[in-house]
């Protein structure tokens, strides 16, 4: 690609901070997607919050705002925090539970919808707010210093970059999942499996390089920023004894923003040591206390493994036996996507089928597997479904047995499935189908607005753990009677897995610090310890004699998969009363002097609702700056250059709380032009609706077609001084998705019209006509998802077909008909991929005057051309070189070299003659972070060679947006 001048220092590092900044905060000029068309929404106007909410939840949006109420002060103490009024939009219709922070608009996005797995012991909405309030509380220390003055002058953004640039997410989440900790008996950090990685790793003598753990690997297994951030943030807490240390630190970094070791000299003055020092004394420390409390830990149980040697991080779960001493396993790894495996008795794997977001654990029910999964709403990002499949072990079938459900942890019993199902308003419900129609037999309720998690049924009585603002319980319920009671009272240490087996309850529980198997007896109160394991135990099951048990035991290496004698475990007793102490958390929650669990709502009806409008709520202005730069131009900043997305000008943005509408408006100055420039796109409906346009980028001209007998047609064109050039566009799309089973399926038909007052004459209607074009096409893909090391699908194809013309055009423009094809494949090693594209198009240019421009992409090295004709392929071969974690100097850690090479060739008809297009070469791209940000880059450069004996060189610039 040719050099252009270099812009001006400003525009350049405004640039840049967008760049950085846009992903680790999920912030700006973000958005998690819309709700249903069909929501009413509501708000509730506090003190310090607007809750925004659709009308169904009304309730339970009153609990969000006694809570965002009274945990507030609490939450922002430890930052000295004063965050100014802000949105919280809650979103009660998605089922994959998560919360987030935006900034540029500001406003906090919960999802209502408790997650069914038992990673979080406490309340949803309680653990949400605490949370997301934190990263409220995080981002509100960079609306002061120099942040401040700039915030005048880009407005919120100023704080994104902020925040982007000296606050690594590790550093935003550790500090938030020690918030949750520290006001709460319980909070991640209470988890043993949160740290289980570190301890197994560290006990291995794996202590890795800072930048490997806290930017991740292509090599090696990572755990999230979350696992990583509370050990730090946590470990410098209790070590320092500064309450105030993410306060302090933060404070100087904004003070001293010019100094790029601002944040080192802060780690030491406050805490005594530098980050990575401290890091290095937490490797000590920890790795000395969990040595001493595995010296004490006694005999592991004894257990036979049935997978073959992990090499590598790989990880077995939802153990289920079948016949022939086989077993049933959902299998991951760094390599692959998730798939459901058969082992044999030797060890050797067969893979039955690609999984997609298992939602709860699978069973099995005669000859068929059967789980729930996740499955999206076909046009809303912020609905989702948690519904039933079923896998038959003979046939290899696969098949679907509910629609728009919300079911979870499955439980056949006397030809009944019992499900645990999460309705929309709030609350849980065991939910009780038949197993051969699933129809709907009877629902119960669960007491008290408690949290259903799983249920076993025996006989009348149905069995469940239950999550209250106590903790985790075991109850009963009769159904004879419609009576709950309690069966072992709420208490701090989780309950998951819960089976029954020869009348007693079996399941997993933290409660000796480590995941381990227990007994429970609901006739003698009795509860034992079946086994001793090392670092944790996930998912468990029986053997088809009841003799066994099946259950994964977790290493260095990921949970193996491991069959044990039920005769050979420990059967301890053990008492609830007694848990395990984690001494950093228990330090934690001392030093608050606060607890979450003690705050009960109560006069909840005294926040009055009221209508809110989604027309009053369309514009929000949330963001300028003195320079015109266009952020979707920044997000495809693959092949362009600085030149292209910043000039001298204005900016002004707009997004709503409902992530609805965005708009943009602005002013540039380029080349002795004065240009506007207006964006709106609307995503409420359930088609997509863009407006764009330009006004003023160049003059406007006319153009004519001028014939003189025995030569070749001119084009005039008479440039219109002072007439300004006018370009716009309505785009109407409809995104439908269609993911199940680790396939990302989609249909997309979409129009679009574009209007320029640009104009041609035309002489059979005698006059200049404005150029107008409508373009009507439908995009469809199916592609295996990609697992962490893919660089291209395993598998996959899609399709796209376009019709074009320009309407009122006379005997100017015909129009053109395009279609293409591409597919994707398995390289012949590991992570390798191909993929394969073929496309054509044609235009009816018979007795037209001009062509259009073409639809088609031309090999590259060659630039777009008028086209009669044209059909080409193309290939591509990508492949890993350099999977290493190379750390060269702080500034710069390479996870991963790829190499794409690829060859094209396009045969096309031009105006004239037809002509032979072909190219072949290579990409080298590097997936790098950048002076210690945590945002993940892509760098490269494209050589190679064209069929006309000319060289070409680009360079290559990708932010995964």
């Amino acid at each position: 690609m040719n050099s252009r001048p270099t812009l001006n220092t400003f525009f350049t590092a405004l640039l840049l901070l967008n760049i950085f900044v846009t992903i680790p905060l999920n912030a700006q000029f973000f958005s998690t997607g819309s709700d249903p068309a069909r929501a009413k929404w509501m708000y509730i106007e506090t003190a310090d919050h607007k809750i925004i909410f659709p009308k169904e939840i009304d309730s339970l949006a009153r609990r969000y705002a006694f809570y965002s109420e009274h945990l507030r002060e609490a939450v922002f103490a430890p930052l000295r925090s004063k965050p100014s009024k802000s949105d919280i939009v809650l979103h009660p219709y998605n089922l994959m539970s998560n919360g987030m922070v935006g900034w540029a608009p500001k406003r906090i996005e919960l999802i209502t919808r408790p997650p069914w797995d038992s990673e979080y012991h406490t309340e949803w909405a309680k653990h949400l707010i605490i949370h997301e309030l934190r990263h409220l509380a995080q981002v509100n220390k960079f609306e002061r210093g120099i942040f401040k003055p700039l915030g005048w002058l880009i407005g919120e953004q100023a704080a994104a970059i902020g925040v982007g640039l000296y606050m690594n997410t590790w550093k935003l989440e550790g500090d938030a999942v020690v918030a949750e900790t520290a006001l709460s008996s319980a909070g991640r950090g209470r988890d043993p499996d949160h740290l289980m990685y570190f301890r197994a790793a560290f006990l291995d003598n794996d202590f890795r390089s800072w930048q490997r753990w806290t930017m991740g690997s292509y090599k090696d297994y990572v755990p999230d920023v979350y696992s990583f951030g509370y050990m730090m943030s946590s470990f410098i807490r209790f070590n320092s004894g500064n309450y105030y240390y993410i306060d302090d630190i933060t404070k100087r970094v904004v003070d001293r923003f010019y100094n790029p070791w601002a944040d080192r000299g802060a780690y030491r003055d406050f805490t005594g040591m530098t980050k990575k020092e401290n890091f290095e004394y937490l490797k000590s420390v920890m790795t000395s206390r969990w040595s001493r409390d595995d010296s004490l830990r006694g005999a592991l149980t004894p257990y036979n493994v049935v997978n073959l040697k992990q090499r590598e991080f790989t990880s077995y779960l939802n153990l289920i036996e079948s016949d022939g001493d086989t077993t049933i396993a959902l299998k991951s790894d760094l390599g692959r996507i998730r798939r459901l495996v058969k082992i044999d008795p030797e060890g050797e794997e067969h893979i039955l089928r690609y999984m997609g977001r298992v939602s709860s654990p699978i069973v099995i029910n005669q000859d068929k597997l059967y789980w729930t999964e996740f499955i999206g709403s076909p046009r809303w990002e912020m609905e989702s479904f948690s519904d039933i499949f079923s896998y038959d072990l003979k046939t290899g079938s696969t098949s679907r047995h509910t629609r728009k459900g919300a079911h979870f942890a499955l439980h056949f019993s006397n030809n009944e499935l019992f499900t645990v199902t999460y309705p929309v308003e709030g609350s849980s419900a065991v939910t009780i189908l038949d197993s051969q129609t699933f129809g709907p037999k009877e629902s119960v309720s669960a007491p008290f607005g408690a949290q259903l998690k799983e249920v076993v049924s025996s006989g009348a009585l149905i069995y469940a753990i239950l999550l209250t603002e106590k903790g985790a319980g075991i109850y009963v319920y009769d159904r004879e009677t419609g009576v709950w009671s309690i069966e072992v009272k709420e208490q701090s240490r989780s309950l998951k897995n819960l089976r029954f087996s020869g009348g007693e309850l079996f399941f997993v529980s933290d409660l000796n610090g480590v995941n381990n198997i227990y007994c429970y007896s609901p006739e003698s109160k009795f509860l034992r310890r079946l086994t001793n394991s090392r670092f944790g135990v996930a998912s468990f099951s029986f053997s088809k004699n009841q003799k066994e048990l099946l259950y994964s035991d977790f290493s260095h290496k990921g949970y193996s998969a491991v069959k044990a004698d039920q005769d050979s475990m420990l059967w301890a007793p053990a008492d609830f009363s007694k848990p395990y102490k984690h001494e950093i958390a228990e330090y934690l929650s001392l030093r608050e002097g606060f607890n979450a669990d003690t705050v009960v709502p109560f006069k909840t009806d005294n926040y009055k609702a009221k209508r809110y409008s989604k027309l009053s709520g369309m514009i929000n202005i949330h963001s300028w700056a003195p320079v015109y730069y266009n952020i979707d131009n920044i997000k495809s900043l693959t092949y362009e250059s600085v030149y292209d997305i910043a000039t001298p000008g204005f900016i002004l943005y707009s997004q709503n709380s409902l992530s609805t509408a965005f708009g943009m408006a602005g002013y540039s100055w380029r080349a002795g032009f004065h240009s506007g420039h207006f964006k709106f796109t609307y995503r409420g409906l359930y088609p997509v609706i863009e407006i764009k346009a330009d006004i003023n980028d160049r003059d406007r001209f006319n153009s004519t077609l001028i014939r003189e007998p025995g030569k070749r047609p001119v084009i005039q064109k008479d440039t219109i001084k002072g007439r300004p050039y006018l370009n716009s566009h309505l785009l109407v799309y409809v995104p439908l998705t269609f993911n199940s089973g680790g396939w990302f399926r989609g249909v997309v038909p979409k129009m679009l019209w574009r209007y320029t007052n640009d104009s041609f004459f035309s002489y059979d209607n005698d006059k200049f006509s404005n150029y107008q074009y409508l373009n009507f096409g439908v995009n469809f893909y199916s592609v295996m998802g990609m697992s962490h090391r893919d660089l291209f699908p395993r598998f996959g194809a899609g399709a796209s077909f376009q019709i074009a013309s320009v309407p009122f055009a006379g005997e100017n423009f015909g129009s053109i008909i395009y279609s293409s094809l591409y597919g994707y494949l398995p390289g012949i090693g590991a992570n390798h991929g191909v993929k394969l594209s073929v496309a054509a198009q044609k235009q009816f240019y018979e007795k037209k005057n001009y062509l259009m421009s073409s639809l088609i992409g031309f090999p590259r090295g060659y630039s777009s051309r008028y086209s009669r004709w044209a059909a080409g392929v193309m290939a591509e071969y990508a492949m890993p070189l350099f999977t290493g974690d190379l750390s060269l100097t702080s500034l710069l850690y390479i996870k991963r070299v790829q190499m794409i090479p690829f060859i094209s060739f396009t045969r096309n008809g031009s105006e004239r003659d037809a002509e032979t297009l072909y190219s072949a070469g290579s990409d080298i791209i590097f997936d790098v972070n950048l002076i210690g940000i945590s945002y993940p880059l892509e760098v490269g450069v494209r050589a190679g060679y064209t069929g006309e004996k000319r060289s070409f060189f680009e360079f290559l610039f990708k932010t995964p947006l």
